[in-house]
């Protein structure tokens, strides 16, 4: 099922409120309405908050699509997966290679006494070769082989959960955004209210206790935006710290809370949980615990040296020496190293099914959140909005017949801006559970 989220529906509460900005007498016409974008901050003075952290770089207008570029690209846990990813690329180059021979020089045989020590001795010079006698060069490549795959599987679970964070800070950092324009407006009409109740006192229409009602209705509104302003600082920091660059920093961003987004069935999302990256890791480093231990066995096989040498006597007579080298088994029979690659297995066993165990509980709890948050916010777009906007519109057209004061339809407006705040929360929980949901959906490249 489709559900789209117009950003249409963010709007009317701006446009709206912002008819109410010109003068305290009832006007007809409105001005322009107010923009997020316009909101420069001004409200708090940053010079008492300290100095500011050393930036590099400052980014305006940002989208989504630049937050997740800059993650993938640069988050330092993103470059310790790939460097892993290359060591083990060196490991399997080097675990296929045959031992390098070892060069032998000797004199043998050398009088100490009556005679010349290094002519009358045997000199000797040979080369020796260990010589593998098991599949254990084989093996110990498979060993390599199977740990790059496990290390590209674990780069793909990764890059999903770095996805994960920056659309998650990119939502909430975007939500707080939205929450300090609103609250701009809102802070204007109650301003505007404590004008047109201090015309009223002058002109004898109002009681002196109707300025105090909306002057502290206007210090609420100034405080609630304060408070919103430091939560989008915070969402910027964390903005920050989910991209991974702590020279970054984020001025406005772009985007909608509302997108469109299809809610997969339970047993459709459990379906593809196979194709999940962090299944396959897990898969991964079970097939390399089992190369693991198959070069296990293979250790167990002794290497044979080979020894090839020349010999040249005292009396000329040279000749040539052959030696085989075969270690016993005796004391060492590999039994340690079999026993710990096989509960190497079973160990990975274990892991795999607690992967799969937590993988599962995790996607039906996402699911469950993104249910519950998509039918919240079909309630309040399906119901509550639409008969706020009917009120809302009834009463201006009250206002324009003359029939309700402006004080009346300041109020309801306000009202109605705290519909759009509901809503707008309710639109930044859906985004967030859509957003946990979308890493249960993600198959590995």
């Amino acid at each position: 099922m489709m559900r789209a989220l117009s950003p249409a529906i963010l709007l009317p509460t701006v446009l709206l409120m912002a008819a109410c900005a010109g003068p305290v007498r009832p006007e007809r016409t409105a001005p322009p309405p107010l923009q997020p974008a316009e909101f420069t901050g001004t409200v708090r003075d940053d010079a008492d908050s300290g100095p500011a952290p050393p930036r590099t770089e400052v980014l305006q207008d940002v989208t989504l699509a630049v937050v997740e570029q800059r993650a993938m690209a640069q988050h330092p846990s993103l470059a310790a997966a790939r460097a892993r990813i290359e060591a083990a690329k060196g490991r399997v180059y080097q675990a296929g290679r045959m031992p390098n021979p070892r060069a032998k020089v000797a004199l043998e045989a050398g009088p100490l006494e009556d005679g010349n020590t290094v002519e009358d001795g045997a000199l000797i010079v040979g080369v020796n070769q260990a010589i593998p006698t098991s599949d254990r060069l084989e093996s110990a490549t498979r060993v390599e082989e199977a740990e790059t795959v496990a290390r590209e599987r674990e780069l793909d679970a990764l890059s999903v959960e770095v996805r994960r964070a920056a659309r998650g800070a990119f939502a909430t950092a975007l939500h707080a955004q939205e929450i300090v324009a609103r609250l701009t407006t809102l802070l204007e009409v109650a301003e505007r209210r404590v004008e047109l109740v201090r015309h009223r006192i002058a002109a004898g229409d109002e009681s002196e206790d109707a300025v105090l009602r909306v002057e502290l209705e206007a210090v609420s509104a100034r405080h609630e935006l304060e408070r919103a302003q430091g939560r989008l600082d915070q969402a910027l920091t964390a903005l920050t710290a989910a991209v991974g660059d702590p020279g970054l920093a984020f001025g406005h961003l772009q985007g909608e809370l509302g997108s469109a987004f299809e809610l997969p069935s339970l047993a459709e999302l459990l379906s593809r949980l196979e194709a999940n990256p962090t299944l396959l890791a897990a898969n991964a480093g079970s097939e390399a615990a089992r190369a693991r231990f198959d070069l296990a066995r293979d250790l167990a096989s002794p290497d044979v040296d080979l020894g090839l040498a020349y010999r040249r006597t005292e009396a000329g007579n040279d000749s040539i020496d052959v030696q085989f080298t075969v270690p016993l088994r005796v004391s060492d029979r590999g039994q340690g190293r079999i026993t710990e690659a096989r509960a190497g297995i079973l160990d990975a066993q274990a892991r795999e099914r607690s992967a799969r165990l937590a993988l599962e509980t995790d996607a039906r709890g996402a699911w469950q959140r993104a249910d519950a948050a998509w039918r919240h916010l079909s309630l309040l777009e399906d119901e509550v909005l639409p008969r706020a906007e009917r009120l809302l519109e009834q009463s201006a057209l009250r206002y324009d017949a003359g029939d309700i004061p402006l004080d009346e339809l300041l109020r309801l407006r306000a009202r109605w801006a705290g519909v759009g705040l509901d809503h707008l929360d309710a639109l930044h929980e859906t985004m967030l559970a859509w957003v946990e949901l979308t890493a249960f959906l993600t198959e590995a490249p």
